[in-house]
């Protein structure tokens, strides 16, 4: 069954009160830019790695150094989150926060993991003078107008009105579904609006996000590459408008490099590429000073991808090439 995503405990409480036993094996992984993630595991034949990459995916900021995920039996687990029916909880201290979740397998675990880190983001980057912890990040606390549905009474920052009505646990779905995961578990509110999402990443990540756009031109049928193919685009984008190239990734550890180049005369080039998989911001890059433009992200797919391109200067000829690869070199599989 899959697991139920549960209250957070968001305690202000150091990590020495939920006491890890001697025979916990610790590892020690690292996100894209060499952040450490601390790991306990103390559950049998569990492998780090899926709950790793869930992470190293999600949409997070430096925070992540200052967490421990504690991977335990769901029995244990629901002991130590108290009420015996949780399959996760979050507590922080002054330093660090902890996450607690079941061992299992990536599909059961992505949701509560993602869940419970929002918990995590929430107290170690909450921004909001509106109201006290927790409560979110400052811009999703503004478009989501939680300081008037505070002051109506239909969100509370404790659990005096429910679960679902909770301004944490809201955040937490919130955060879910801007990691592409489409299952939203607060029945009385609707998903978070595209603006919603945007704020919330730009409070994350401190970037701005690129519009979701039409294509540049009709995919014609086979464009989804196969590993080590390529797609490639040329034409002209008028200025201060942008494009897309969607494609779509059939497995996972995909490693996709993007280079794209600009020219409009002899006037300066302006333009930006970022890459979406599944809903979700992977990378970006301006172009430079000859109206190039290189990114790679590995660690990408399965799901639907697409590269948006900005041309926010004159109106310039294009050429775009966007190629994956397999992120093992001993992977041969087809993408």
């Amino acid at each position: 069954m899959p697991l139920r995503v549960t209250a957070a405990a968001v305690a202000a409480i150091g990590l020495g009160a939920v006491v890890a036993p001697a025979a916990a094996e610790d590892v020690l992984v690292r996100d894209r830019e060499g952040r450490p993630i601390k790991f306990e595991i103390e559950a049998p034949g569990v492998d780090v790695r899926p709950y790793a990459r869930i992470l190293r995916r999600a949409v997070h900021g430096p925070e992540i150094s200052r967490l421990t995920v504690r991977i335990m039996r769901l029995s244990d687990v629901q002991r130590i989150c108290d009420d015996g029916q949780s399959n996760g909880c979050y507590f922080s201290g002054e330093r660090r926060g902890l996450i607690v979740v079941p061992a299992g397998s990536a599909d059961e675990v992505r949701h509560v993991l993602l869940h419970e880190y929002a918990h995590h983001i929430d107290a170690f980057r909450g921004g909001t003078r509106e109201a006290r912890e927790p409560n979110g990040t400052w811009r999703w606390w503004v478009a989501r107008g939680m300081g008037k549905r505070l002051r109506a009474g239909t969100v509370a920052q404790d659990y005096s009105l429910g679960w679902s009505r909770s301004v944490a646990e809201v955040f937490a779905e919130d955060y879910v579904r801007m990691n592409g995961l489409r299952a939203y578990t607060i029945p009385w509110l609707r998903p978070p609006s595209r603006s919603v999402l945007t704020a919330l990443h730009e409070d994350i990540t401190g970037r701005d996000k690129l519009p979701d756009v039409a294509p540049f031109a009709r995919k014609p049928a086979g464009t989804s590459p196969a590993v080590g193919r390529r797609i490639v685009r040329k034409g002209a984008l008028r200025s201060q408008s942008t494009g897309a190239v969607a494609f779509t990734l059939r497995r996972s550890e995909r490693l996709v490099s993007v280079f794209a180049d600009l020219t409009a005369g002899t006037r300066e080039v302006d333009a930006r590429a970022a890459l979406r998989c599944e809903g979700a911001p992977l990378a970006a890059a301006s172009a430079n000073a000859r109206g190039r433009i290189s990114l790679q992200q590995p660690d990408v797919g399965p799901g639907d991808c697409n590269l948006v391109l900005a041309n926010l200067g004159p109106t310039a000829a294009y050429s775009v090439t966007i190629t994956v690869e397999p992120l093992y070199l001993n992977d041969p599989g087809a993408n």
